[in-house]
């Protein structure tokens, strides 16, 4: 097992910065994710990319047709 050890400091307005040795090794760019896991004492940072031709890319690109405000209320009381 490798152990790498980076140092941040956390900025005036509460950020830390992801030392780039660590976003090289984990190919990070920017809007991926950052997860924070407490678990007892211990805090686990598990990072999330957000890959190209994801699922979360397509929501709001789906055509849904043009809507008028009185459509909702049609399709809620339809139900």
């Amino acid at each position: 097992m490798a152990v790498i050890v980076k140092r941040s400091k956390i900025s005036r307005g509460n950020q830390v910065v992801v030392p780039s040795s660590i976003r090289e090794r984990f190919g990070l760019k920017q809007n991926d994710l950052v997860v924070w896991a407490v678990i007892d004492d211990e805090v686990h940072i598990k990072f999330i990319k957000r890959e190209k031709g994801s699922l979360s890319k397509l929501i709001g690109k789906l055509d849904m047709g043009s809507t008028r405000p009185g459509d909702i209320d049609e399709v809620a009381s339809s139900s």
